[in-house]
């Protein structure tokens, strides 16, 4: 079954990551240590006449406000202060969704949108999640929305030749209440960009 899912239709995928758990408080909604993240994802082959095969993908992920950050940071799983888990951090709620497939053999293009929403994280997240003690998702001591950004452009990679190849994404970001690290307060960030590099693998 998932073989014939997997081939003919899409596939179905996700990942659960457990930072901490307390097994006897598992479903104890005021005292759990249930410290979760997770990923869900689909994929769907669209028909075509053609030698393109275009597959729409859709992803949803939710991290807990006290996942990868603890109160001792030789445990926090950061490198520099940036998140080695998923890129939106601890706190954070995110959905993806794209149109994507190889134009040419050489040639694999995709249109993506993805939204995502991310609460605070400080010492009072900290300290409430050791003192089994709950704090709600998306919580903030700031005025207005959550921390907000959308994104949405066009990426893909072209094989140039054997071991080299040339990535692109020309996209469009609006981020919302995002901390400017210059001066440690909030703003608003609006920016049309564009990355281009080549890879070479020897």
């Amino acid at each position: 079954m998932e073989n014939i899912l997997k081939k003919k239709i899409g596939r179905i995928y996700g990942t659960l990551f457990v930072d901490e758990w307390d097994f006897v408080d598992t479903f104890n909604k005021k005292n759990n240590r249930n410290w979760f993240a997770f990923l869900i994802g689909s994929s769907l082959k669209l028909k075509s006449n053609s030698s393109f095969n275009p597959i729409i993908r859709f992803e949803f992920s939710r991290i807990s406000p006290y996942v990868y950050i603890h109160k001792s940071s030789i445990n926090d799983f950061t490198h520099h202060g940036m998140t080695l888990g998923h890129w939106s951090g601890s706190n954070s709620q995110n959905i993806f969704f794209s149109y994507e497939g190889k134009l040419k053999k050489k040639l694999w293009m995709q249109i993506y949108f993805s939204y995502a929403e991310r609460g605070e994280v400080n010492d009072y997240t900290i300290n409430t999640q050791y003192n089994h003690e709950q704090v709600s998702f998306l919580y903030k001591e700031y005025e207005g929305d959550p921390e907000n950004r959308i994104v949405y452009g066009i990426r893909g990679n072209l094989n140039l030749v054997s071991n080299v190849r040339l990535n692109f994404n020309f996209f469009k970001s609006d981020w919302e209440n995002h901390i400017d690290y210059d001066n440690n307060k909030r703003k608003n960030t609006f920016k049309i960009d564009s990355i281009i590099n080549i890879s070479i693998g020897l």
